[in-house]
């Protein structure tokens, strides 16, 4: 009998192969060789080098998940097969690279969420920082499971033992969603496309993914710099990503924020930018990540000058329709209601999918933009929050009484599509998630 993650496994497989040539709804051999290649060659590179802080957090993930697959006991799960899945926002690139994708044959190029971070203040004094994280899906990928992990390791190295994450079934990672850590990190992240195909030449199995990395600086890391040192130290250059680090810490409430409380790590195929953003935050009361690049340098690499001249409404860091909606929106100070409705915010009227924070592109009035996919949840933590672990999230496209509620069934994008122990009808409410396990 199939367990949940073969489902979602499944789910997003087929997902993916939606966008990539496959054969029976699988990934293609020459994409999952090359993942076969890429966990060898981190086995062999990490070896028995656990006396360095990133070395010994690596080897416990691999250790992490050898014990996963043990410990599910079926034969369908191998280590190969975690790794691949594990990897799953990395697929798509590697395929492109495989298959000498170029932009005259370019498939759709994914955009997977919205960031936003908002600094509450009044006369100058700093109050709150809420900090929100909306997903884009294919709506048959939706099973978020809510993790809370307390793992002590008999390690000098290991900076905390509690992680509480959003995340998905038999994944390790958050897969780019919300992690919040005992060392008060808040991680975040949104994806940067790959628009100048000479960067697919930086791609090798012969690296560390992001994933992984974003993991150990997880594990080993006191500070947001910290973090963003440690997950730049050994690139593998398989993906475009950008992560938002939030330290805490390094905030003081009815005084201000500290340097370094939101650093920016951008990633591209054989490039890592890190910036420290507090300034930026302080000055326009927010900040956000939409799956555009902050940097200007990845900016520019990545494609997205041509790209921005040519499409500024999904393209432009500061003219795209998100930048324009949180600009609006989020320059003021927002209370836990008003930040909740921006993390699912959608414009109906538009028919362009991008504009919305976590957009219905099931129900878009253009036929280019509509598929069964969009906004598939939305979380949100604050300082108060953070400093127990605990967040909120939402699971299902956005519904209001202007929006029917999202059902397989009752959408012709939607309802020839697998989505095995996928609920039919996606429409959630707010949930809390605590971290509940007490302390020794």
């Amino acid at each position: 009998m199939k367990g949940i993650f073969e489902y979602h496994k499944q789910n997003v497989f087929s997902d993916l192969c939606s966008q990539m040539k496959c054969e029976n709804g699988d990934i293609p051999k020459n994409v999952r060789d090359w993942f076969k290649q890429n966990l060898q060659w981190v086995i062999n590179f990490i070896g028995d080098e656990t006396n360095i802080e990133f070395y010994w957090a690596a080897s416990v993930i691999i250790e992490q998940l050898k014990g996963m697959v043990e410990g599910y006991n079926d034969t369908s799960l191998t280590l190969d097969e975690l790794w691949l899945y594990n990897s799953r926002s990395q697929i798509f690139d590697v395929y492109r690279k495989l298959n000498n994708i170029s932009s005259d044959n370019e498939p759709i190029i994914e955009r997977h969420g919205t960031v936003l971070i908002n600094h509450f203040k009044e006369n100058s004094k700093s109050l709150n920082i809420t900090i929100g994280h909306s997903a884009w899906r294919g709506y048959a990928t939706s099973s978020p499971v809510s993790k809370r992990y307390r793992i002590k390791f008999r390690s000098t190295f290991s900076m905390t033992d509690r992680r509480s994450l959003s995340s998905y079934p038999l994944m390790i990672h958050s897969d780019e969603g919300l992690t919040i850590n005992g060392n008060q990190l808040i991680v975040v992240a949104s994806t940067i496309a790959i628009a100048n195909y000479d960067l697919y030449k930086e791609i090798s199995p012969q690296g560390i993914p992001g994933w992984l990395r974003a993991l150990a600086a997880d594990y080993v890391s006191f500070g947001g710099k910290e973090w963003a040192k440690i997950y730049s130290s050994i690139a593998a250059g398989s993906s475009g990503i950008e992560w938002v680090v939030i330290d805490t810490k390094k905030f003081i409430y009815g005084e201000g924020i500290l340097p370094e409380l939101l650093m920016v790590v951008d990633e591209i195929p054989g490039k890592i930018k890190s910036a420290d953003a507090t300034d930026y935050l302080k000055k326009k009361h927010y900040f956000a990540s939409y799956d555009v690049p902050f940097d200007t340098e990845i900016f520019q690499s990545a494609g997205y000058s041509e790209l921005s001249a040519n499409n500024p409404d999904f393209y432009s860091y500061n003219e795209s329709s998100r930048a324009k909606i949180i600009q609006e929106l989020a320059n003021t100070n927002l209370n836990s209601s008003a930040f909740r409705e921006i993390m699912r915010y959608n414009s109906v009227i538009s028919n362009m999918y991008d504009r919305g924070v976590s957009p219905r592109q099931d129900i878009v009035d253009h036929a280019d933009f509509v598929r069964c996919s969009g906004g598939v949840d939305s979380k949100f933590t604050s300082i108060s929050r953070a400093l127990h672990l605990h967040w909120e999230g939402a699971v299902g496209p956005y519904f209001d009484d202007n929006i029917n509620k999202f059902t397989f069934d009752g959408s012709n994008t939607c309802e020839t599509i697998l989505h095995d122990h996928v609920p039919n009808e996606l429409a959630f409410k707010w949930q809390p998630h605590y971290f509940d396990i007490q302390k020794e």
